[in-house]
């Protein structure tokens, strides 16, 4: 009982996860474009960064974001690396960078 007592006080001040399913990359990466602090990046940028979304959300768009997990990150990191046109950098010997983690910030 004490334990029921915990949660419900926890939900009454609303300190527990939002109940549901978590959402779809390709709903994220829509809300994220629409954001106004989004949208008032400089053109060159916000162009980056829609092409890159439009990228990911190919493949990643069906998926939640509870169920990305590592092997599919990496398998999209090597499927880009592995594209016709991806150079190498000059003066350097690591591939193309194809970090998500970069995507948004």
């Amino acid at each position: 009982m004490a334990a029921l007592d915990m949660l419900n006080a926890k939900r009454r001040e609303e300190k527990l996860p939002a109940a549901g399913r978590c959402r779809l990359f390709a709903n994220f990466a829509k809300d994220y474009l629409a954001m106004a602090s989004t949208r008032a990046k400089k053109p060159g940028t916000l162009e980056n960064k829609t092409q890159a979304l439009s990228r990911w959300t190919g493949h990643l768009g069906g998926f939640r974001f509870d169920a990305i997990k590592t092997p599919i990150i990496k398998g999209y990191v090597e499927k880009r690396q592995s594209e016709d046109g991806c150079t190498m950098r000059e003066n350097t010997t690591r591939p193309r960078a194809v970090a998500l983690s970069r995507l948004i910030w």
